[in-house]
């Protein structure tokens, strides 16, 4: 599913443009992501597990485009992915998963505070009704204090955790908490 562009001022008064990612912003994707991945503990990946085939990444982006069920939002400031997030479905085998979507998104930390996280999500999670989806469900890092306020300031509740869900290069672990979003219809 295509989200049409639209300008976005930050909390700092800069303005970037919200829109889908397309085909041709594949290799800055990965750029993007292998970014984001080092530069803080709370991504499930590190620094170099971002994929890196752009072909394939672009394929990625063109199939999701056509998909209704999927949508990315990028936020781009300078024509530099600064922020992405999306929904898609926890399932499509099992049909009577299919009113449920997982989401993630990842903001590059020099653009923290600047309001991105919580406009994508909203932005996400008034789409996701006409999408088919009833639930919106993510899991975030047990330390990622701040994620936590946003995403129970949008409706979402915690509803469990997986212990030592993320095992870190030095050995330490994290628990990751999952918590979910029902859609008032």
């Amino acid at each position: 599913m295509k989200y049409e562009a639209r300008v976005f001022q930050m909390k700092s008064g800069q303005r970037c443009v919200l829109r889908s990612p397309e085909p041709g912003d594949a290799a800055q994707r990965i750029a993007f992501l292998r970014q984001v991945n080092g530069e803080t503990p709370f991504m499930a990946r590190g620094a170099d597990d971002a994929p890196g085939d752009a072909a394939l990444v672009a394929d990625v982006i063109a199939e999701q485009l056509e998909d209704a069920a999927v949508l990315e939002i990028a936020a781009f400031f300078g024509g530099e992915m600064i922020a992405c997030g999306g929904i898609s479905p926890v399932s499509r085998s099992y049909p009577r998963k299919r009113h449920r979507a997982q989401f993630g998104i990842c903001v590059r930390k020099r653009f923290w505070s600047e309001g991105l996280g919580g406009e994508i999500l909203t932005a996400l999670l008034r789409e996701a009704p006409g999408m088919g989806f009833s639930q919106v469900e993510l899991t975030v890092v047990s330390d990622n204090v701040r994620a936590q306020r946003l995403y129970r300031r949008l409706g979402f509740e915690e509803i469990g955790r997986m212990p030592d869900a993320l095992r870190y290069e030095d050995g330490s672990c994290r628990d990751e908490i999952w918590m979910v979003n029902r859609l008032k219809g």
